[in-house]
């Protein structure tokens, strides 16, 4: 997936309220975070596996506890086809395409507080927290398991999009990771494609959010 504005249309496929940390939203900027958080320490990460259109942060100090990381969406692109391309990929009509391709060079002038969008939170806390807390809060997991990287144990509430990760024993919570859900995504999308002249196809899935284009 490139790092353009289609990236405000990189929709998932679950249908509730995603819990995310601190209160970042879907479609929130670099910009938008760092008010949110005005004491804390951004420092940007390059993991080599990170492709070019992903920028990572980590963020630590008041009102975290722990540390957060988040992955961010680059929505500049030097390729002046690519949104174009995309859009059609993306089953845009031709006209619409061309309105998000047009609107492109505009975002390619945004700086980086403007131009990097959430993708996805990580919250590393401080200490572990018990695994039953979870459980508490959010019911019997979705499904559970080992990852493929490191076959680190984890469970997965889809429906709140997160993912917590657990420790050996399986009794403590060592991490977590928050997504977005599709409407989400979609609300969050809607103001940016109705100033660039187009509608979201996704808004049709969403009987809620079809007064709000």
């Amino acid at each position: 997936i490139a790092g353009t504005c289609l990236a405000l249309f990189l929709l998932a496929a679950s249908w509730a309220r995603a819990e995310i940390y601190g209160g970042i939203g879907a479609q929130d900027t670099l910009g938008d975070i760092k008010q949110r958080f005005p004491a804390a320490k951004f420092e940007r990460l390059k993991p080599p596996w990170a492709p070019t259109w992903d920028v990572l942060y980590s963020i630590t100090g008041p009102g975290l506890a722990g540390e957060i990381v988040v992955n961010f969406f680059d929505l500049r692109t030097d390729n002046k086809n690519e949104a174009y391309e995309l859009a059609k990929r993306r089953v845009l009509p031709d006209s619409e395409a061309r309105s998000l391709a047009a609107a492109q060079a505009k975002i390619n002038d945004f700086s980086d507080d403007k131009a990097l969008v959430v993708d996805w939170v990580r919250w590393v806390p401080d200490r572990p927290i018990p695994l039953q807390r979870f459980l508490s809060q959010y019911g019997s997991p979705t499904k559970g398991g080992f990852s493929k990287d490191d076959l680190q144990p984890y469970r997965d509430w889809t429906a709140q999009g997160l993912t917590a990760y657990l420790d050996d024993a399986e009794k403590s919570v060592v991490r977590v990771d928050y997504t977005f859900t599709d409407e989400e995504q979609c609300q969050a999308g809607i103001a940016s494609a109705a100033s660039m002249g187009f509608t979201l196809p996704c808004v049709e899935r969403f009987p809620k959010l079809r007064q709000q284009k």
